[in-house]
């Protein structure tokens, strides 16, 4: 999948030039304020699978995740994102729960943020599948993983985001036509950086 798309406000800078810092007024230079810009980007998604031809089923399954986006002109936004998971997912005995499939995996992640490495990230979690019933699907997933930041020399601090994460989503999809699905979904996280006062 690719594309390219138009942002009012492409480096998430403030819209003016006046900001407060610990509660007092400052002046920003307008180099640090919104700017728009035009960004082209790429996604691509492989997924294989394969089969352990048992009963209950058994798949082993892998999936790699590319993204890229190039900015026109805001270059320190520049963002590639590299992400792996690999897993068994188990069909559980219908006899047990009917319509429930469990998957462990592994995850790493890679994130590169204008040209340079900005943090890798290592780690698993468990995804589930439950058919409530005709054309309803309950969908949960929770990760665990443990991110390591890179210094810069615009951002010499950042090994202080080092730390774990953690994230909780859940999700229903209805199918109320062929063609048309509605979803409701649930999300939370929690973040234990070693300097949680610190941002870069």
């Amino acid at each position: 999948f690719f594309g390219i798309r138009h942002q009012s406000n492409a480096n998430a800078g403030p819209s003016g030039t006046r900001v407060k810092v610990l509660g007092l007024d400052a002046d920003l230079d307008t180099t640090f304020t919104n700017k728009p810009d035009v960004d082209t980007f790429e996604t691509i998604r492989i997924k294989y699978s394969y089969d352990f031809g048992v009963e209950p089923r058994v798949d082993l399954e892998n999936e790699l995740v590319l993204y890229n986006a190039n900015q026109a002109t805001q270059d320190q936004v520049d963002t590639s994102v590299a992400q792996v998971k690999s897993g068994p997912r188990f069909v559980v005995d219908p006899d047990i729960a009917r319509g429930l499939d469990v998957r462990p995996y592994v995850r790493w992640d890679s994130v590169v943020l204008a040209d340079r490495l900005y943090y890798v990230a290592y780690g698993g979690g468990v995804d589930a599948n439950y058919v409530v019933g005709p054309g309803t699907r309950l969908s949960f997933d929770g990760n665990y993983v443990e991110r390591t930041h890179n210094n810069t020399a615009s951002s010499p601090t950042l090994t202080d985001l080092n730390g774990p994460r953690g994230a909780v989503s859940v999700s229903m999809t209805h199918a109320l036509t062929p063609a048309l699905r509605a979803n409701l979904s649930a999300n939370a996280g929690r973040e234990a950086p070693q300097d949680s006062g610190s941002r870069n």
